[in-house]
C-alpha cells in the first residue's frame, strides 16, 4: 500500500509517465490514505488539532462551492498525510470531460497537491481564495513573518511547477 508521502514523491520525480498523470490514478492511490481509526492512533496531533483542521477544511469546501461556479466539485474525502503527521481533503472537480485534483492542508489551509495538467484559471481561482481565507483570519491566529513568507514559498512553488510543466 502506496502512502501520501511516497505516492507525492514518486509523481515529483521525472519523467513523468502517462499514467501517472491520469485523474483515476491519483484517486485510486488517494483513497487508500483515506482518513481512518489507523491514522487517528498513530497520529500525534491532538483531538482539538484534528478537530480544528477538519473544520477549517470543511469551511473551505463551503467556499469553493460558492464561488467555484464554472467547475462541478465532484468528490471530497479527508486524506492523512504521513509525511506531515497532517490532515489534507482532496477535492475532484470537473468541467465537460476535464477533471481536475486539489490536495489542501488543514493547517492554512495550503495546496499540497495538484495533477501536473490542472486548469490553471481553476489553480489561480483556489489560490487566490486561500489567500483570501488566510488574510482574513490573520488577526485571528497572530501569525509571524516567517510563516506568511513559508506559505507564499510553498504557493509559488507549486504555480512554478505547474508553469513548468505547462510550458513543456
Amino acid at each position: 500500500m502506496e502512502n501520501f508521502y511516497d505516492f507525492i514523491n514518486k509523481r515529483n520525480q521525472p519523467p513523468y509517465e502517462k499514467e501517472d498523470l491520469n485523474v483515476d490514478v491519483i484517486l485510486k492511490a488517494m483513497r487508500r490514505c483515506i482518513l481512518s481509526e489507523k491514522h487517528l492512533e498513530i497520529t500525534k496531533l491532538s483531538k482539538i488539532e484534528i478537530e480544528i483542521s477538519k473544520k477549517n477544511l470543511l469551511n473551505f469546501q463551503k467556499i469553493l462551492e460558492i464561488e467555484i461556479t464554472e467547475w462541478a466539485l465532484d468528490e471530497s474525502f479527508f486524506i492523512y498525510n504521513d509525511d506531515e503527521d497532517a490532515i489534507c481533503r482532496l477535492f475532484l472537480f470537473s468541467k465537460g470531460l476535464k477533471r481536475d485534483v486539489l490536495i489542501i492542508g488543514g493547517c492554512g489551509p495550503l495546496i499540497k497537491f495538484v495533477n501536473k495538467e490542472i486548469d490553471t484559471y481553476l489553480l489561480f481561482d483556489i489560490s487566490n481564495l486561500l489567500l483570501d481565507t488566510l488574510v482574513s483570519t490573520i488577526s485571528e491566529i497572530q501569525l509571524k513573518p516567517n510563516l506568511l513568507r513559508r506559505i507564499g514559498e510553498l504557493i509559488k512553488r507549486v504555480f512554478r511547477g505547474n508553469l513548468l510543466f505547462l510550458n513543456k
